[in-house]
């Protein structure tokens, strides 16, 4: 119910649409023919004629759902139950398809949404030019056809647009017509009188160009009076022809009766026909079955007797080939006991004469290691005995430069005696000096002086020859280490030479 009533106003929308597009190309071709020596002269001619544009008409805070084309600035559902726009695909407005069955461009679902306004349409006054006009309605090629060329692309345009609208107020008819049959009286509407439906709510409203709008709907009506009678016309000659056809069909359909009872008769007889045959085959073949099972057993019993026959042959000659076998075995027994000795022989010698080849090549290999021990020993020993002269020759130096330090020690000690002597010389004679400036102090004090450095001399003397006998101990320590190993190593050397 809710879907015819959609329906409905939607064809009513787009009915009102439709005349308004028509009003326009009316009222164009008009201004046109107006002006028409003025446009000859200058294209960019402007008129104003009255246009359908788009509007927003708010509902935010109604309440009410409904489906909007964004591409087709249209509302295709008033009043949807899918608030959802991914639900907008169960529209009522939506073909199973997915694409819309309300807007001009039958979009595709998805571009479809839930807004807070409904579009809506008013009419306003538009300056046009006829180069916009021909830009509009005509091809790039015929882009500098005549004025006429363009009244006539207009007043096809025109022809076009009210075939549309008829066949929007048939859509919407229909739709009426089926609301009105599930209402309790039922009283059907036919097209012209759906059109003196809007002509009269067109009088009632009385919008701008409703005069315009009410001669249009009134040059359909006429039109759909003719399409009604041919419709009629049609009927009845459809109504005709289905009731030829009828007759036809029955009188064919007797004939095709008798026909058929023909053919039973005579398929029955043909069937009857057919069974007596068939027995009589049958009762053939059962004989020729009885004839080719005694055939098969006769053939039976001969290829039994010749499988018997031939096992027999083959168990003779099963029996004569064990006998060639146990004597061929006899004779292989003779024979076989020497040569297996024969070859045991053989490989006994082969396995020597490897054996005598290895003792020699062991032999010549022990002889060359010999060589090269001996070689290796003689080596180390020379070696050895380099590395003793070495050692002994740095143990030499060592001893030399161990004497040269000793040497210098001892002359830095006799120069520091040296120095000491002077300095105490050097106090003696300040002390003297210091005696004789003040005869106060006593002859002891500076006679113990003097042996205190005589005592500190002696010290300094005394910690330096110990100095040297330790080093000199440990240099000759060091050169008997070093004598002791060069031995040891000469007498392991030629205790080897003697093992080897």
């Amino acid at each position: 119910m809710d879907e015819f009533k959609n329906s409905v106003e939607n064809l009513q929308k787009d009915v009102k649409f439709g005349l308004a597009k028509l009003e326009k190309i009316k009222e164009t071709t008009e201004k046109l023919k107006e002006h028409e020596a003025e446009i000859s002269r200058n294209e960019n001619f402007e008129f104003e004629v009255t246009v359908t544009k788009p509007v927003q008409v708010d509902i935010s805070g109604t309440g009410i759902h409904l489906t909007n084309c964004q591409q087709c600035h249209y509302t295709c559902h008033d009043n949807c139950h899918f608030a959802d726009d991914a639900d907008k695909i169960h529209c009522c407005a939506m073909e199973p398809d997915g694409y819309c069955a309300r807007c001009p461009g039958k979009c595709y679902w998805n571009v479809h949404f839930n807004q807070k306004y409904r579009w809506d349409y008013q009419e306003v006054k538009e300056k046009q030019t006829v180069r916009e006009l021909k830009e509009k309605y005509l091809k790039a090629a015929e882009g500098k056809t005549t004025f006429q060329a363009l009244i006539k692309k207009l007043k096809a345009e025109y022809d076009r647009i009210q075939v549309m609208v008829v066949k929007l107020m048939e859509s919407s008819a229909k739709c009426l017509n089926r609301l009105i049959e599930i209402a309790p009286k039922p009283n059907p509407l036919s097209t012209p009188e759906y059109i003196d439906l809007l002509i009269e709510g067109e009088k009632r409203e009385v919008k701008s160009g409703w005069n315009q709008r009410v001669q249009s709907l009134v040059d359909m009506r006429e039109k759909a009076e003719n399409m009604d009678k041919g419709a009629e016309a049609d009927t009845k000659q459809d109504k005709a022809d289905t009731d030829t056809n009828q007759d036809k069909a029955e009188a064919d359909t007797k004939q095709d009766e008798a026909e058929a009872d023909t053919k039973q008769d005579e398929a029955e007889a043909d069937t009857k026909q057919d069974e007596a045959e068939a027995d009589a085959k049958q009762e053939e073949a059962e004989a020729d079955a009885n004839q080719g099972e005694a055939e098969a057993d006769a053939k039976q019993d001969e290829i039994e007797a010749d499988a018997k026959q031939d096992e027999a042959e083959a168990d003779d000659k099963k029996d004569e080939a064990e006998a060639n076998t146990k004597q061929d075995e006899a004779e292989a027994d003779v024979t076989s006991g020497w040569n297996q000795r024969v070859q045991s022989l053989v490989d006994m010698r082969e396995k020597a004469e490897n054996m005598d080849k290895g003792a020699e090549t062991d032999t010549k290999q022990d002889e060359a290691e010999a060589d090269d021990t001996k070689d290796e020993a003689e080596a180390d020993t020379k070696q050895d005995e380099a590395e003793a002269d070495a050692n002994q020759d740095e143990a030499e130096a060592n001893a030399k430069q161990d004497e040269a330090e000793s040497d210098a020690k001892k002359d830095e000690a006799e120069a520091d005696d040296k120095k000491d002597e002077a300095e105490t010389d050097t106090k003696q004679d300040e002390a003297e000096a210091d005696a004789e400036q003040d005869e106060t102090v006593p002859v002891s004090d500076i006679d113990s002086n003097m042996n205190e450095g005589q005592d500190s001399e002696a010290e300094i003397t005394s910690d330096e020859n110990f100095e040297f006998q330790v080093t000199v101990i440990v240099i000759v320590f060091f050169l008997c280490c070093c004598v002791l190993m060069v031995r040891q190593r000469q007498s392991s050397c030629r205790s080897g030479i003697i093992k080897f």
